[in-house]
């Protein structure tokens, strides 16, 4: 769900849900979107993370500036660690 410039997820963000919140994510992105908020996710694996991934690149290309996340789950921030790609998720204030 969006929500003026927040993307709020919900529930789990797995391989099994990923397809669904990618056009969510792109939509979210193109209204303007630059925070994907994960304060109400319940689970995530890697699905999440190679779903920041391309919605960072879809803000990179758009006018609207740079992607920011709040509220990881340590699962999420664990993987990125562990793929050496957590600089990329650059935290929200």
């Amino acid at each position: 769900m969006s929500a003026g410039d927040a993307l709020r997820l919900e529930g789990e963000i797995t391989l099994a849900t990923a397809s669904g919140w990618r056009e969510r994510g792109r939509a979210a992105l193109a209204a303007g979107a630059r925070v994907v908020d994960f304060a109400a996710v319940t689970h995530v694996d890697s699905a999440a993370l190679a779903l920041l991934l391309e919605w960072r690149r879809c803000a990179r290309a758009g006018a609207g500036g740079p992607l920011r996340v709040a509220n990881l789950p340590p699962a999420l921030v664990s993987l990125a660690e562990v793929y050496g790609i957590d600089s990329l998720l650059p935290v929200a204030a």
